[in-house]
C-alpha cells in the first residue's frame, strides 16, 4: 500500500508545484508574523520553541497574551497552523522526491512524521488553551504542556533532519551537474 501511495505522490511532483508550495509557505509565514504582532508579547509562542517548554512556561505565555490573545492563538492553531504543516510537509516531500528520485521512497517519511508531530502539537496547544481558560484564577500551569512540548521538540528535530536531507540533495545535484559538465567538456575536446 505504501508503494502505491508513494508512486501516486511522486507522480504529482513537479518543479512548478514546488514553487507554488514555496510561495504559499512564505505567505503563511507572513500571517504567523502578523499573529505574533497581534499577540503583543515578545514571548515566543510555544510552537516556536525548538527546545520545548515546561508547564510553567506555557502558563506564563498564556497569561502574558491575555484572554483575547489566547483566543487568537487557539483559533490559529486549529486553522492556519493545521494547514501550514500540510504545506511545508508537501514542499519538503516534493523536494526530496525531485532531489533523490527513487531513493526518496523512505526519506519522505521524515517530513511526513514532522507534519504529524506538528498537527499533534497544534491540537494539544489548542486544548491547553481551552482548559486554561476554563480554570478559575489563579490558574494552574497546564500539565498537558509536558506532552505538547514533546510534540514540539519532535516536530523541530524531524523538520531540521528534513532540511539537512534537502541540503545534502542540493549538494549532490550540483556535484552531479558539475561532473556531467566536465565529462561533456572532455568529450567535446
Amino acid at each position: 500500500m505504501y508503494d502505491k501511495l508513494y508512486e501516486a505522490v511522486a507522480g504529482m511532483v513537479t518543479w512548478p508545484r514546488v514553487a507554488l508550495l514555496f510561495v504559499l509557505a512564505l505567505l503563511m509565514m507572513g500571517v504567523f508574523e502578523l499573529r505574533r504582532k497581534a499577540l503583543g508579547t515578545e514571548l515566543l509562542t510555544l510552537d516556536g520553541r525548538k527546545t520545548g517548554y515546561t508547564p510553567r512556561e506555557a502558563g506564563q505565555v498564556f497569561e502574558a497574551i491575555g484572554s483575547d490573545g489566547r483566543a487568537l492563538y487557539a483559533n490559529t492553531e486549529l486553522t492556519l497552523d493545521l494547514a501550514f504543516p500540510l504545506v511545508y510537509g508537501s514542499l519538503m516531500v516534493s523536494l526530496l522526491i525531485l532531489l533523490y528520485g527513487r531513493y526518496a521512497k523512505y526519506l519522505v517519511l521524515v517530513p511526513a512524521a514532522a507534519v504529524l508531530m506538528d498537527i499533534a502539537e497544534n491540537v494539544t496547544i489548542a486544548i491547553m488553551i481551552w482548559v486554561y481558560n476554563k480554570q478559575p484564577e489563579p490558574r494552574p500551569d497546564p500539565p498537558l504542556a509536558k506532552l505538547s512540548s514533546v510534540f514540539t521538540q519532535a516536530k523541530w528535530a524531524l523538520s531540521i533532519i528534513s532540511l539537512v536531507l534537502i541540503g545534502i540533495g542540493v549538494v549532490l545535484l550540483v556535484l552531479n551537474a558539475l561532473k556531467r559538465r566536465k565529462r561533456a567538456g572532455a568529450a567535446g575536446s
